[in-house]
């Protein structure tokens, strides 16, 4: 560890604190929502839109945030991405009514969306000899995000109220911003890192001409679509499905939840020291033709274990972003490339996760939808023949 942080702390501090906040202002709100409408009408289409708006907002600006850092460079796109989210992680708990609240929450998902395609890159610029082990440390602090917040919204709502525990988030993300600030200052002097990517008179390298980044594109969108649609409709999945109460069935979207932890601390060390993305790719198919048939087929006879094989399957996740590092020559393809595939990646989750519900709605049952969700995953069957090929992105055609 001491050969990992010589001369970047700073480095690894900013990427640490960022990755903290990449997912706490999404797990935040949840639990908040009935507290909200106790203050303020919001009706159906305000929740669906507060739904609706993580996956979009991280489409859209994740498609626009490597032009940002071409102009800008990695640092100043970083720290006005982190601005918004403080900006918007405060200013929502501030809010007067459901349109304000939206607005607000769309400012701060578009700060994250920015910096959900950086943080690839980032570790390529500073942590170029560590992907491994800087991927396995902000994908594990991804899960923390993802399961700390639920915890502690509720009880610091009733000790205070709601606004307290909304904006209470704000306070990470302007910590976050201190050491970006200080590594821009010292690029400067140094006249380095913090230039630009975009050097004049240079073409910008073009990623979805490469059969690599379509097949990181299959890895993403999986791991998102599968994970977007059951935090969705899992409770309500299992109570039909399942017999099981809502209590059991928090429960067990909490087990599936969990699995971010061990998968996000395993994953990119066995992409990364065992060159195993094949194998890997395609344990995720078996996982969802297990844990996906068996809520089909014998859904009463071991539920935990169905979707405990569902959330395996999500490991594409942690792999894809290994392997934007791994399969790019340099942070200015890893950065384009990374906005192409986690663009258009989020695009198309938020496209599917309606699909789903769709499907739903006009079978009235889970078979349907399931059995869609499997199929979507064939998708990652080329792609993993695609990656274990250990063809880069750049590689000349």
């Amino acid at each position: 560890m001491r050969g990992l942080l010589a001369g970047r702390i700073l480095a690894f501090v900013g990427i640490t604190l960022v990755a903290m906040n990449m997912r706490s202002a999404v797990a935040a709100l949840s639990p908040l929502v009935a507290s909200i409408r106790g203050d303020f009408d919001m009706g159906t289409t305000a929740i669906a839109a507060l739904g609706m708006i993580p996956p979009l907002c991280y489409g859209v600006f994740g498609v626009l945030s490597g032009r940002l850092a071409r102009r800008w460079g990695l640092e100043r796109t970083l720290i006005v991405a982190l601005v918004a989210l403080a900006l918007g992680s405060g200013a929502r708990a501030l809010a007067h009514g459901s349109l304000e609240l939206v607005l607000w929450t769309t400012v701060l998902f578009a700060g994250i969306g920015v910096g959900n395609v950086l943080l690839p890159p980032l570790v390529k610029t500073y942590f170029p000899d560590r992907i491994g082990v800087m991927t396995t440390t902000y994908v594990t602090l991804f899960a923390v995000g993802n399961v700390l917040p639920p915890l502690v919204a509720v009880p610091v709502a009733q000790l205070s109220n709601w606004r307290v525990s909304l904006g209470l988030w704000a306070i990470g993300a302007t910590l976050a911003i201190a050491p970006w600030v200080l590594m821009w200052w010292r690029s400067r002097a140094a006249n380095r890192a913090a230039e630009p990517l975009e050097t004049p008179g240079v073409r910008a390298f073009h990623p979805w001409r490469s059969p690599v980044t379509w097949a990181l594109l299959a890895l993403f969108f999986c791991s998102g679509f599968n994970s977007y649609a059951l935090f969705a409709w899992m409770p309500q999945l299992l109570g039909d499905v399942g017999g099981v109460s809502p209590a059991a069935s928090g429960a067990l979207l909490a087990l599936y939840a969990s699995l971010g932890f061990p998968l996000g601390m395993t994953v990119p060390i066995l992409v990364a020291r065992f060159n195993a993305a094949r194998a890997l790719v395609f344990s995720a198919v078996g996982a969802y033709a297990v844990g996906y048939g068996g809520l089909i087929f014998a859904p009463q006879l071991a539920l935990g274990v169905w979707v405990v094989a569902a959330a395996a399957g999500t490991l594409t996740f942690a792999t894809c972003l290994t392997l934007i590092n791994l399969r790019t020559h340099s942070p200015e393809v890893a950065t384009a490339t990374s906005s192409f595939v986690q663009g258009i990646g989020y695009l198309l989750v938020a496209a599917g996760v309606l699909a789903f519900g769709v499907i739903h709605t006009l079978t009235q049952g889970w078979v349907a939808p399931l059995a869609f969700l499997f199929v979507m995953s064939l998708v990652l069957i080329p792609a993993a023949i695609v990656v274990g090929r250990g063809q880069f992105v750049d590689d000349p055609r």
